[in-house]
């Protein structure tokens, strides 16, 4: 068996290609985008539109898109309270901030109104006061 030294030099200014690189030295596939699309409803100067979008990457939680976004891989709508921190830190940008999204909402689920513990009835009140800041939508009571 022989072995043969072989020096690689990549520019290494852009990561993308970068490991673009060696995933294909490494005889890794890129897999081909996801398939579909979803539907942006948003309320704008004009009223109410619906967008379709496709991209690289979907998911089905805020966290993941949120986390997507600051990798990288394109625009997220996301809810204005879960962006916040990234977007004070320049970590995301917002874009076209002229639209919000219609009706993002949180949905607290218990067994009834009777007799409602104080400690759901607490979350349900700092959840409200939490996500009604000068900058989020207000949440509806």
């Amino acid at each position: 068996m022989a072995a043969t030294r072989v020096q690689i030099t990549v520019d290494c200014h852009d990561p993308t290609l970068l490991a673009r690189f060696w995933a294909t030295a490494l005889h890794y596939g890129f897999p081909p985008p996801p398939g579909g699309h979803a539907t942006w409803r948003l309320v704008g100067p004009d009223g109410e539109e619906e967008v379709q979008v496709t991209g690289r990457f979907s998911g089905n939680t805020a966290q993941a898109l949120r986390k997507a976004a600051v990798a990288g891989l394109g625009i997220a709508l996301l809810p204005p309270v879960m962006a916040r921190l990234e977007v004070e830190t320049g970590a995301l940008i917002p874009v076209l901030p002229q639209y919000q999204p219609k009706g993002y909402g949180l949905n607290v689920l218990y067994p009834s109104r009777r007799q409602l513990p104080l400690a759901v009835s607490a979350f349900i009140g700092l959840v409200i006061q939490k996500m009604n800041t000068a900058d989020s939508p207000q949440v509806p009571r």
